[in-house]
């Protein structure tokens, strides 16, 4: 159950461990400085103030126009003999032109979600069945990526702070270090906590990881994951190949 609650406030991406640099290219019309575009220094620490910082990345993002979304997830545990559960997401966003397409991994299946202002759109697709297509039950827009609920647990988190050049880094390790209801979990079943995130200047979560090592029931879970914004002001969203195969589907 604890899992489930990791997994699902995320909406479905990504994992282990820091990921490599990103391009920290300034988004379109800022500069790296606080005073052209960016965020004052005290809003990053030592006493971060996320709320400043997820409003800072959702205007970043939406002046930039595009970005790419990218996580991984795992979570492995000590009462299965089998691999552990591992999920991949990459999800791509044109506010221009209001496209959006995101596409999920794992060992079982391949899922894929096209849509606009107007239409909307899901291919499924599991071993040895043709494809399977319906109309998503979920919002595949911006709005989950644009506002950071990572940024708004930076606050409530015991974190150490440097500005290095790729931005603003934040760790936090040990669980004494992380607050009950992290990511809507219970704390109290934490047994290890490790937690990386950068921030640019403008604000933007460019990166993080975290890994959580809990119990439950007896049961010892490893949950993992990553992910990454790139190619802000660059990404451009194609309609999928199968999109007419969709609409004939659904319609």
């Amino acid at each position: 159950m604890i899992i489930i609650v990791l997994f699902v406030f995320i909406g479905g991406m990504v994992v282990s461990g820091a990921l490599p640099g990103l391009d920290s290219t300034p988004l379109a019309g800022t500069s790296n400085s606080a005073a052209e575009g960016g965020v004052p220094d005290e809003a990053f620490g030592p006493n971060v103030n996320s709320t400043a910082l997820r409003q800072a990345h959702a205007d970043r993002l939406n002046e930039a126009g595009s970005f790419t979304f990218t996580e991984e997830y795992s979570a492995e545990s000590t009462s299965t003999d089998g691999p552990s559960s591992d999920e991949t997401i990459t999800a791509t966003f044109d506010l221009e032109s209001e496209q959006s397409l995101i596409e999920i991994s794992t060992a079982d299946f391949r899922r894929a979600a096209y849509g606009t202002s107007t239409e909307s759109y899901e291919r499924i697709d599991l071993p040895s069945q043709e494809p399977q297509y319906r109309v998503p039950d979920r919002d595949i827009g911006p709005d989950p990526y644009l506002d950071s609920g990572l940024l708004g647990e930076l606050e409530t988190m015991e974190t150490e702070h440097q500005e290095t050049e790729t931005g603003h880094v934040y760790t936090a390790s040990g669980v004494d270090a992380v607050s009950d209801g992290f990511l809507d979990a219970d704390v109290d079943s934490f047994r290890s906590f490790e937690f990386e995130a950068v921030v640019s200047d403008q604000g933007v979560l460019k990166e993080f990881s975290y890994r959580v090592v809990l119990e439950d029931g007896g049961e010892v879970i490893t949950v993992t994951r990553s992910g990454e914004i790139t190619d802000i002001g660059s990404t451009q969203v194609h309609e999928p190949g199968w999109l007419d195969d969709a609409r004939a589907a659904t319609n």
